[in-house]
C-alpha cells in the first residue's frame, strides 16, 4: 500500500477513535496531558511559546495556554494565511475567530512572532510514532512551519494515549517531533 494510501486509513480510523471519546474522557486526558507537559523542563526554560487553539476533538490546551500567561511566558497562537500558518502573539483577552478551515485564530492585525524568538512549539496530531513521526490532518499546514523553524526550537506533540501507533507513514516534507506527551507520560523521540 501507498503512503498516502496508508495516510489516508490511518487518519479515518484515529479521527474515529478521538470522535468515540466522551467530553469527560478528553477533559481528563488534556488536564494530565496538559500538567506533564507543565512539569516539563523543556517548558519551564521556555520564554516563547506556540500553542495552538483545539478544534472539534482535539487535545484542548485551554488550562495549559492559561498557565504560560500566569507564568508570563509569550503565547502565541497560528493563523492560516493561505497554505501557511504563522504565529501571532495572544493576550489572555486576544478574541479568536474561525479562519475559513474553522479553527479559532488570533485576528490577522496581532503581531507576528518572530520564529527565531520561539523556544518551544506544541502541536496537535491525528497519530504519533516512538520516532518522532507526527500524522496531521492532511493539509501540511504544520509540516511547512515546522520546516521553517530554527533548529533550537523544542517541537513538541501532545494528544491522547490512542493516538500512538507503531509507526507514522512518512514522506520527505513531514516534520518530525522531539517529543510526544500524552495523558501516559513523556516519549522523547531522539530527534
Amino acid at each position: 500500500m501507498e503512503t498516502r494510501e496508508l495516510k489516508v486509513r490511518l487518519r479515518a480510523d484515529l479521527r474515529a477513535a478521538r470522535r468515540a471519546l466522551t467530553a469527560a474522557q478528553r477533559a481528563l486526558a488534556a488536564a494530565q496531558a496538559g500538567a506533564l507537559l507543565a512539569r516539563s523542563d523543556a517548558w519551564r526554560a521556555a520564554r516563547v511559546v506556540a500553542l495552538y487553539q483545539a478544534c472539534g476533538a482535539e487535545l484542548d490546551l485551554a488550562a495549559l495556554r492559561a498557565d504560560a500567561h500566569a507564568a508570563g511566558k509569550v503565547v502565541a497562537l497560528p493563523r492560516v494565511e493561505g497554505e501557511r500558518l504563522s504565529l501571532h502573539l495572544v493576550a489572555v483577552e486576544t478574541p479568536l475567530r474561525p479562519s475559513a478551515l474553522g479553527v479559532p485564530e488570533p485576528p490577522a492585525e496581532t503581531p507576528r512572532v518572530d520564529l527565531a524568538s520561539l523556544d518551544l512549539i506544541v502541536v496537535p496530531g491525528l497519530g504519533f510514532d516512538r520516532r518522532g513521526g507526527r500524522l496531521g490532518q492532511g493539509g501540511g499546514y504544520y509540516d511547512r512551519l515546522l520546516a521553517t523553524l530554527p533548529a533550537a526550537v523544542r517541537r513538541i506533540g501532545i494528544g491522547y494515549d490512542l493516538q500512538w501507533v507503531e509507526a507514522v507513514p512518512r514522506e520527505d516534507h513531514d516534520g518530525a517531533l522531539h517529543a510526544v506527551v500524552t495523558p501516559a507520560g513523556w516519549v522523547d523521540c531522539g530527534i
